[in-house]
């Protein structure tokens, strides 16, 4: 059936592809937590790799309106069984996907057929950006810069009263305390890069580099260009930079859909949604998928990353728990 965002699903229907797919893979289903509006938020793992075997996990559409995102999340899922990669990825590995990560973005993105301010479709139902509301590493304190995240309710970026304030937040941070996770990727819309989090030591940087090159080499169309800052960047309170170090794990976000792409598809787009999505998003998400593909193969021939061993040797580890800061910490 047809609607306004065709081809992408609804929510209802994306939740049946989900549970179909659980049972067609055999995967282990679980509800890891609830949106502020009750909705749950789903996780599959797929587990035919030998026990002690590396976990690897594909997240998307932490922002409501980046339903390519989910569309790319339900490929990789199909792919562990209709694509040699992914069947090799998943005799390799314990696979995670969690399609949707703020269910509430989706549906209101959905009820209002992508039309709207970014920021009225991008937040959770509390007017959160989820993607800035993660803990902050090694005690540091929020950036001003712009994009880092803002104080301010109404901005685009708020990054709400403090660390895990949210129960999407906490519902994902539970389940990666929980979850050895290896590598990880976020999908994201639209920009055409991979966006790696600030990283303090050389080996990390060399570690990224690499797997930014092993992802351009797995696509055929766009190859992504991996974008590093490491003079200027700061940390923003996003998932990235909680997995690699808290969690230790190499963790990339992909912005997918190219700008050009994008605005070759609509100079002046009808709204939001479809300056986000591509109308086909049939190459676009075979693309993503073959650099996924390879950035996990490459990433699991790695060690894992190392926390910096200066902040280490100052006592000032990242924080092994979850824990949320106080509200003056994250004002």
């Amino acid at each position: 059936m047809t609607h306004a965002l065709s081809p992408y699903l609804t929510l209802a229907a994306l939740d049946e592809e989900v549970a179909s797919l659980a049972t067609t893979l055999g995967a282990r289903a679980r509800v890891i937590g609830e949106s502020v509006q009750g909705r749950p938020i789903r996780a599959l793992v797929v587990e035919r790799a030998p026990a002690g075997a590396p976990h690897v996990m594909v997240n998307a559409n932490i922002h409501g309106p980046e339903w390519i995102g989910s569309a790319t999340a339900v490929r990789f899922l199909r792919a562990l069984d209709d694509d040699a990669r992914g069947r090799a990825l998943a005799a390799r590995a314990h696979v995670h996907v969690l399609p949707v990560l703020n269910p509430d973005g989706y549906a209101r993105t959905e009820a209002r057929a992508g039309v709207g301010r970014m920021r009225d479709l991008r937040w959770n139902e509390n007017g959160v950006d989820l993607n800035r509301n993660f803990p902050l590493p090694y005690g540091r304190r929020p950036s001003s810069w712009p994009g880092a995240g803002s104080a301010r309710v109404g901005d685009a970026t708020y990054r709400g009263t403090h660390a895990l304030s949210e129960p999407e937040t906490r519902a994902l941070a539970d389940h990666l305390a929980s979850s050895s996770i290896h590598a990880s990727a976020s999908l994201h819309s639209f920009m055409g890069t991979l966006m790696i989090p600030p990283v303090l030591t050389a080996d990390c940087r060399r570690g990224y580099r690499a797997l930014g090159h092993a992802f351009r080499r797995g696509q055929g169309r766009d190859r992504y260009r991996t974008v590093m800052f490491p003079r200027l960047d700061v940390f923003t309170g996003e998932l990235e930079d909680h997995q690699h170090h808290a969690h230790r794990t190499w963790a990339v976000c992909v912005e997918a859909f190219p700008v050009a792409r994008s605005f070759a598809q609509h100079l002046v787009a009808p709204s939001i949604f479809w300056r986000m999505n591509p109308r086909d998003p049939t190459p676009v998400v075979e693309d993503v998928l073959g650099g996924l593909f390879a950035y996990f193969e490459a990433a699991l021939a790695m060690p894992r990353p190392t926390p910096s061993p200066r902040a280490l040797a100052a006592g000032d580890a990242p924080r092994a728990s979850d824990a949320p800061v106080s509200a003056a910490q994250a004002s």
